[in-house]
């Protein structure tokens, strides 16, 4: 697969689409309708209408998406025999860690190592480029993307032609993720005669976050009872398991591997485990999805050469091995931790004076394992609606994989002037992505 280019069909805005003189208002209404439904929008932003991906685009997105997991699950059996403890120390794990992840894990949870996941996509001016895979059920998007898409399609009644509002497209991932638990319930050999119940467990300071309450409203109505609870909020009773004074099916443990260095996460974790061994629910996920996250993973994947993925994947390379490339090769290079999220201690080198630079390349070697460099991939300013006017922004874009299979598009972007990391820890904003066929978009960029 060669690089997709960016502008060739297009990424759209909904601007050329759009009715001005109702656009203004349905927009600001659009956004506030956000906070009346969960206040933790207020932090977590929506900022902008859903970016027109063409669906040859959002086709081949997908595909790298699935054939990037599928190299990942062959990295342990390709370079280490599934030898998963020397794994685990050239991805930068301490011994510790080592030691308790692999007590952590089994085969099921093997089996699971990638069925959660989103692939991080920056759109180029070379083309859309994979800069990133996060592993693990705590992935951004599920459930807000669902009421972004809600809330979309009633603002859009003011301003879209009835003909395009027919024509897009917006997965709801929670949808998905339903038919996903469901199909790892049965899997689990466990027979339902109930509606499936399932713990949203989140850690204590992200109580008030949308993502799991808007998962939880949204699983409802697929037949499934989530409900989102805190660690102190269950028990373990032999194999069964109380959330809340009533039996639990799936365990949905919200938790990032940094978290897990907090000991009560920890002990929840190796409760849930250690239930499970015994034939309890069902643990979701395991701490092993942990080393398919890892960003030195994607330095193996480039050394395997799969062709069909290398092209649309940002080059990684370990530090210990390119110290001097490191050095000479500034502008072109982003610096990165192998265990990290909310883009904490990544360095772009063209943001910072070759002293720093050094600077950080020194600290980051005095760790073995702790740190890859990547090729930096330039966000292309693409210009997007706001009630202020067109503004241009750059943009990256999540891939949901859920159990093999597609989830959406969640989109994250921060103004182009601002430069750094397109994060929502680091001040971006998010949005959602709806799908066109390729031929309409072409009919209309014709019109006169």
């Amino acid at each position: 697969m060669k690089t997709l280019p960016a502008d060739n069909p297009p990424f759209l805005s909904l601007a050329a689409f759009s009715d001005r003189r109702n656009f203004v208002r349905s927009f600001d209404r659009f956004l506030d309708s956000f906070v009346e439904c969960h206040p933790g929008y207020s932090v977590i932003q929506p900022a902008l209408l859903p970016l027109i991906v063409p669906s040859s685009i959002a086709r081949s997105i997908w595909r790298t998406t699935q054939d990037c997991l599928q190299a990942l699950k062959q990295v342990p059996i390709n370079r280490f025999s599934e030898d998963f403890l020397a794994l685990m120390e050239v991805l930068g794990y301490s011994r510790s860690d080592r030691h308790w992840l692999q007590t952590m894990t089994n085969p099921n949870g093997i089996n699971l190592a990638t069925a959660f996941a989103r692939a991080d996509f920056v759109i180029s001016k070379d083309g859309v480029r994979l800069v990133e895979v996060n592993v693990g059920p705590t992935i951004g998007g599920i459930g807000i993307l669902d009421r972004y898409a809600d809330i979309f399609e009633v603002a859009s009644r003011a301003f879209l032609d009835s003909g395009l509002r027919g024509r897009i497209v917006m997965p709801r991932p929670t949808q998905t993720l339903a038919r996903c638990l469901q199909a790892c319930f049965a899997a689990n050999g466990s027979v339902r005669n109930h509606r499936l119940r399932i713990a949203l467990v989140v850690a204590d300071d992200e109580a008030t976050v949308p993502h799991p309450f808007e998962a939880a409203d949204y699983l409802k109505p697929e037949g499934i009872d989530a409900e989102v609870v805190r660690t102190c909020d269950i028990s373990f009773k032999g194999r069964h398991v109380e959330c809340l004074g009533k039996p639990v099916d799936i365990i949905y443990g919200c938790f990032t591997f940094d978290q897990m260095g907090e000991q009560q996460y920890r002990h929840f974790v190796e409760d849930a485990m250690a239930c499970r061994r015994e034939g309890g629910p069902l643990y979701i996920a395991p701490p092993v999805f942990t080393l398919f996250g890892n960003k030195g993973m994607l330095t193996y994947i480039d050394e395997m050469r799969p062709s069909h993925v290398t092209p649309c994947l940002a080059k990684s390379y370990r530090l210990e091995d390119q110290a001097s490339r490191a050095v000479d090769h500034q502008e072109g290079l982003v610096l990165k931790p192998r265990i990290g999220l909310g883009g904490k201690g990544v360095m772009i080198g063209r943001d910072c004076t070759p002293k720093q630079w050094i600077q950080a390349i020194e600290t980051a070697l005095t760790v073995p394992h702790q740190y890859v460099l990547q090729e930096y991939i330039a966000p292309m300013p693409i210009e997007l609606p706001t009630s202020r006017g067109m503004i241009p922004y750059q943009i990256g874009i999540g891939c949901l994989a859920l159990c093999g299979q597609f989830g959406g598009f969640l989109v994250r972007q921060a103004p182009a002037i601002s430069g750094g990391v397109i994060n929502c820890k680091q001040g971006a904003t998010f949005a959602g992505a709806c799908m066109v066929d390729d031929s309409y978009l072409a009919a209309i960029g014709e019109r006169p």
